[in-house]
C-alpha cells in the first residue's frame, strides 16, 4: 500500500513537474549539442589549416622541384653541346644521388618537339608526380614520389596525417580529379572525362601525360598555355565522423522539442478548459443569487437586454414582490432560518412561472417577475395565483409557518421602457401596497409618486427636529358605561410641522418606526403625558389613568422598562396609573420573548397593558393567554357595522371572551348614541369616541362637559 502511494504520488509529481522538467532537459541537451559543435569547429578549423600547411609546401616542393630541373637542365645543354654523353650521365648520376626531391631524372630524345613547354602529370602506375622539362633536343623528366615527399613533408610539420587528397586544376573549367595516396580515383568532373575521351583519339607518338587506370593518353599541345594548380583536398569521408553525431543530436532535440510542444499543448488545452469551466462557473455567481440560485439584479440591468427579451411581445409587466415582516422572522428565528425561507419562497414563485417569465432575486426578500406578453387582466390573474400560493403554510426548517407578501406591478411600455424605471415604479407600487396593509398588491400610478415624495419629505423633516418642538399632545377621555364618569385619558401625539404643516398621525409614525426616531419620540410623549395628567390629578385629586400607545420598536429597545421606570420617578406619577397600549402587530414580535419579558417588567412596577385595535391583524387567541393583557380596545370596525348581526355578535363574543379572561374592555370610536346604548347591553366596561369628545389639547380638558 505504501509502495502503491509512493509510486502514485511519484507519478502525480512528474506529471505535474513535466511541464517545467523537459525545457530544462532541451536546454541541457542543446548545450551539449553547442559544446560539441563547437569542438567539431575547431576540429575543422585545425585540420583546415593542416591542409593549407600541406597544400603550400607540395606547392614550394613542386615549384623546387621545377627550378631543379632547370638548373640540370642548363648543365646537361651545356654538355650536351660538348657532346661529352658521359659527362652528362656522371653529372645526373651525382644529382639523384645529392637530391632528395626526385625519385629518378631521365633524359629523353625529343627532336620532334623541341618546343613543348615544361608541365606537371600524374605518372599512370603509381601515386607520383612526372614533371618534363625541355633541354634542347633533349627532354629531362623528373619523377617525385609523392607518398614518400608528403610523408617527409607531414613528418617535418608534425601533421601526422595522411589522409589528404591530391588534385590537379588547369585554368577554368579545368579536368580535375582526385585520388588519394593509394592511388584509388574518388572523385573526377565532366571535364576530366571529356579529356580522357579525347586523349583516347590522338596518336601514341604525340603523348607523353598519362593518365592512371584508364590508358588513356593527352597530346602535349593541348596543355601549352594552361597553367596548373595544385590544390590539396582533406578526404571527404573523415566527416561522416563528425557530421553523424551531430545529426544524432539535432534529431534528439528535434524529438524533445515536438514532445515539448505535445505535451505543452496538451497542458494548455487542459488549462484553457479550465479556465472556462471556471469563467462559466464565475459568470454563473456574477448573474445568479448564491442563495436561492435564481438570477440577481446584476443579471437585471448588465446581462438582460429588454429589446432581445421581448422579441416580438409588445407589452410586459414587471411584478416586485416583497416578503412582509422578514425582519421579524430573521430576528426571531435567525438568519438560517430566514435563508432557507427565502429559499422556499423562490421555489415557490418559480412554480408559478412559466416560460419565458424570469424569476429575479433582487436581494433580501425582495423578488422581481418579468411577465412579457400580458396585459392587465392576465397579470392580474397571475397576482392572484401568486398571492394563493402564500394562503397555506411552508414547511421551513421542520418547522410550519405563515408568510406574505406585497406585490407593486409597473407595465412596459406605459410606465417605462428600461429596467431601471420599470424597477423604480414598481417599487413605488410595492410601498402603496404595504400602506393599504400586509398581504396586498398595488398597479403603479402616477399619483403614487406624490406619496413617496410625501415620505421622504416627512422623513428629513422627522430627522431634522431632534428638539421635538414642532410635536404636541392631545388627550381623548375614556368614560365608564357603568357610572358615566371619566376614568382616564389617552394621550395622542401630533406633528404640526413649520413646512409640512399638520402632518397625518399614521404618516409620521409609521415613518418614525422605519426609521427608528420612533424610540425617542415615544420617550417624550410618555414624559410630557405623565407630567401634565400628573398635574391635573394633583389639582382636581383624582386618579385619572393615562393610556399611551407604544410601538413594538420601542418595546424592544434596550433598557425601555428601566427608562419608563426612571420616567415615572421624575414626573412622580403613580405606574397604576399608567396602562401602555400596544397593537396586534406585536404578536410577531414577541416570540423571541424580549417583548413579554419587557411586558412582564411593567406589571412588575404597577404599569398595566392593553391591547389597542383588537380584531383588525392576526387577532390569535392564544396570545391573551401568553402576554400579560389587562385590557381589550376592539376596534371602531365592530362598533361602526353594529347593524350587521355577524359583526354584533363578534363583538358580544369579544366582550364575554374578554370578561372571562378577567381583561377590561374598553370600545373605542364610539360616535352614536345607538351605538352606546348597544355597548351598555353588552356589558362593555368603558368607551372612548367622539360621542363624548373629540381629542383636546391639555388645557381644553379642565372645560369638558362630563368632568
Amino acid at each position: 500500500m505504501n509502495s502503491a502511494k509512493c509510486r502514485k504520488r511519484l507519478e502525480t509529481l512528474v506529471k505535474d513537474n513535466l511541464i517545467v522538467i523537459m525545457p530544462i532537459l532541451l536546454i541541457g541537451l542543446l548545450f551539449i549539442t553547442w559544446l560539441y559543435y563547437d569542438s567539431i569547429s575547431n576540429e575543422i578549423d585545425k585540420e583546415q589549416e593542416k591542409t593549407r600547411i600541406m597544400a603550400h609546401g607540395v606547392d614550394v616542393q613542386l615549384n623546387s622541384s621545377i627550378q631543379a630541373l632547370k638548373q640540370i637542365g642548363i648543365l646537361l645543354s651545356y654538355h650536351q653541346a660538348d657532346e661529352n654523353s658521359k659527362n652528362t650521365e656522371l653529372l645526373l648520376r651525382q644529382f639523384e644521388e645529392n637530391q632528395t626531391v626526385f625519385q629518378s631524372i631521365q633524359l629523353v630524345d625529343k627532336r620532334d618537339d623541341s618546343q613543348s613547354p615544361a608541365s606537371i602529370t600524374l605518372s599512370s602506375e603509381k601515386a607520383a608526380i612526372t614533371i618534363s622539362m625541355p633541354s634542347g633536343e633533349m627532354e629531362l623528366i623528373g619523377i617525385i614520389d609523392f607518398p614518400t615527399i608528403c610523408s617527409e613533408m607531414l613528418t617535418s610539420q608534425g601533421i601526422g596525417d595522411d589522409t589528404l587528397s591530391i588534385a590537379l586544376i588547369q585554368g577554368k573549367n579545368s579536368p580535375v580529379m582526385l585520388k588519394d595516396f593509394s592511388n584509388r580515383t574518388k572523385k573526377q568532373n565532366r571535364y576530366y572525362e571529356e579529356l580522357i575521351s579525347r586523349a583516347a583519339k590522338t596518336k601514341a607518338s604525340d603523348a607523353y601525360l598519362r593518365f592512371p587506370g584508364n590508358g588513356g593518353i593527352v597530346t602535349t599541345a593541348e596543355l601549352k598555355s594552361v597553367p596548373w594548380t595544385l590544390i590539396c583536398v582533406r578526404d571527404p569521408a573523415r566527416i561522416h565522423y563528425v557530421v553523424i553525431p551531430l545529426i544524432v543530436f539535432l534529431l534528439a532535440n528535434l524529438v524533445m522539442i515536438i514532445l515539448y510542444l505535445s505535451m505543452s499543448m496538451r497542458r494548455f488545452r487542459k488549462i484553457r478548459r479550465t479556465i472556462e469551466l471556471k469563467d462559466v462557473k464565475l459568470e454563473f455567481l456574477e448573474y445568479h443569487d448564491r442563495l436561492t440560485g435564481v438570477e440577481n439584479r446584476a443579471y437585471l440591468y448588465q446581462k438582460l437586454d429588454l429589446k432581445s427579451y421581448l422579441g416580438s411581445a409588445k407589452n410586459m409587466a414587471l411584478i416586485y414582490i416583497n416578503v412582509d415582516s422578514f425582519k421579524n422572522v430573521n430576528d426571531t428565528f435567525g438568519h438560517s432560518f430566514g435563508d432557507e425561507l427565502l429559499i422556499n419562497v423562490s421555489g415557490v414563485l418559480k412554480n408559478c412561472m412559466a416560460d419565458p417569465c424570469k424569476l429575479i432575486h433582487l436581494g433580501g426578500d425582495e423578488f422581481a417577475c418579468l411577465i412579457p406578453d400580458r396585459d392587465y387582466s392576465e397579470v392580474f390573474d397571475m397576482i392572484q395565483n401568486i398571492r394563493n400560493q402564500f394562503m397555506d403554510s411552508i414547511i421551513c426548517c421542520d418547522r410550519s409557518i405563515y408568510i406574505s407578501i406585497s406585490i407593486g406591478v409597473s407595465m412596459y411600455p406605459d410606465h417605462g421602457k428600461d429596467f431601471d424605471t420599470l424597477l423604480r415604479y414598481a417599487d413605488i407600487a410595492l410601498h402603496s401596497a404595504k400602506a393599504q396593509g400586509k398581504s396586498a398588491f398595488a398597479f403603479y400610478e402616477p399619483s403614487m409618486n406624490l406619496a413617496i415624495e410625501k415620505r421622504l419629505k416627512i422623513e428629513q423633516h422627522l430627522r431634522s427636529t431632534p428638539e421635538l418642538d414642532e410635536f404636541y399632545i392631545v388627550f381623548q377621555p375614556q368614560v365608564s358605561t357603568k357610572s358615566g364618569t371619566i376614568r382616564g385619558f389617552e394621550a395622542l401625539l401630533r406633528w404640526n410641522s413649520d413646512t409640512l404643516g399638520n402632518v397625518d398621525t399614521g404618516e409620521f409614525i409609521s415613518v418614525a418606526e422605519d426609521t427608528g426616531i420612533i424610540v425617542p419620540i415615544g420617550e417624550w410623549v410618555i414624559r410630557e403625558a405623565c407630567s401634565q395628567i400628573g398635574s391635573l390629578n394633583s389639582a382636581r385629586n383624582t386618579s385619572y389613568t393615562l393610556a399611551v400607545n407604544v410601538s413594538p420598536i420601542q418595546l424592544k429597545s434596550p433598557g425601555y422598562s428601566s427608562n419608563l421606570k426612571k420616567i415615572l420617578e421624575e414626573t412622580s406619577f403613580d405606574p397604576k396609573l399608567l396602562e401602555i397600549e400596544i397593537t396586534e402587530n406585536v404578536f410577531i414580535h414577541h416570540k423571541d420573548g424580549m417583548i413579554t419579558e419587557t411586558l412582564e417588567e411593567l406589571l412588575r412596577i404597577g404599569v398595566r397593558v392593553a391591547l389597542d385595535d383588537f380584531g383588525t391583524g392576526y387577532s390569535s387567541l392564544s396570545y391573551l393567554n401568553k402576554l400579560p393583557i389587562q385590557t381589550l380596545k376592539v376596534d371602531k370596525n365592530f362598533i361602526s357595522n353594529q347593524r350587521d348581526p355577524r359583526t354584533r355578535s363578534m363583538l358580544e363574543s369579544i366582550i364575554i371572551m374578554a370578561h372571562k379572561l378577567q381583561l377590561s374592555v374598553i370600545a373605542e370610536g364610539v360616535e352614536k348614541k345607538e351605538e352606546l346604548a348597544l355597548l351598555k347591553r353588552l356589558d362593555c366596561d368603558f368607551i372612548q369616541g367622539y360621542y363624548f369628545s373629540k381629542p383636546v389639547l391639555f388645557e381644553e380638558i379642565f372645560s369638558l362637559d362630563i368632568l
